[in-house]
């Protein structure tokens, strides 16, 4: 029966649903499964390939759909991008055209408490490249998908580097790098937001969990064992070891390391 175990829900109920089982909503994983083996029709050999069967069909047609999706998101973009007249006005005295309120809409809006710096400047350049925006007017894009303190300290950069791009990037990315345990933290909470394709949504994480390794410096599979079996450790600690070991907590990333201070600590 182990087939059966880490089915998806919506898997097991298309299978009752083709072996004429009746399937409630209520119904738990756990109870679902019962009902199928305890069927007097079971027939294990037929059941594990037909849910394999099911399972196939699902992924072939989400993917259909992420791509139907990509591609009508990608349509729309172009489409904006064809419609925009080019702008000659200024904006903020810098010299550039000025971004027009539809652009605005579909760029990213950076959250200093909660985003990566990095993701989020990532996903900007992607947005603007993708609309044909030159680089020489991104930072004009940028201001406007910053907090307002954010984008005064822009401001007070002399006007020939307050138009650099290059420039205003690096000086964002010091000032707002996050550190090993934000990124942590991140790639463990993080949902994916419903205007959102599950293609973003990797991206997103997959940003986040390498963050979270390049601050560690983790670069080899012992070390990234060792991460693993940390954080395992130190999710099952109490709060007043982790206040204890507060000033190196996130540093530590070997478990006999660890498992040595909490000895430690707890004699």
């Amino acid at each position: 029966m182990a087939y059966l175990a880490g089915v998806k829900k919506e898997d097991l109920r298309s299978l009752c649903e083709d072996l004429g089982l009746t399937v409630t909503s209520k119904m738990s994983v756990i109870a679902i499964r019962d009902l199928i083996i305890n069927d007097a029709n079971y027939d294990e050999d037929f059941t594990r390939e037909h849910l394999k069967s099911i399972i196939q069909n699902r992924k072939i047609d989400y993917e259909q759909r992420m791509k139907e999706i990509e591609s009508e998101r990608a349509f729309e973009l172009e489409n904006l991008r064809l419609s925009q007249p080019q702008q000659s006005a200024t904006a903020h005295g810098l010299g550039v055209e000025k971004p027009t309120i539809e652009i605005q809409k579909l760029l990213p809006k950076f959250k200093p408490q909660e985003d990566d710096i990095g993701l989020f400047l990532t996903l900007f350049e992607r947005q603007l490249s993708f609309l044909k925006i030159p680089k020489e007017s991104f930072v004009i894009y940028l201001i406007s998908a910053l907090p307002g303190d954010i984008a005064k300290l822009i401001a007070r950069e002399p006007e020939t580097l307050s138009q650099d791009y290059d420039h205003i990037k690096n000086i964002s990315l010091k000032r707002f790098k996050l550190s090993a345990d934000k990124f942590r933290l991140l790639f463990l909470q993080h949902r994916k937001s419903t205007d959102s394709t599950w293609k973003d949504f990797y991206f997103e994480v997959r940003t986040y969990l390498e963050g979270w390794l390049t601050e560690l410096k983790i670069e080899t599979l012992e070390q990234l064992k060792d991460l693993i079996i940390t954080d395992q450790i130190k999710k099952k600690c109490p709060p007043d070891y982790r206040d204890h070991f507060i000033d190196d907590w996130s540093g530590i990333i070997s478990p006999s390391e660890l498992t040595d201070k909490l000895d430690s600590f707890s004699s």
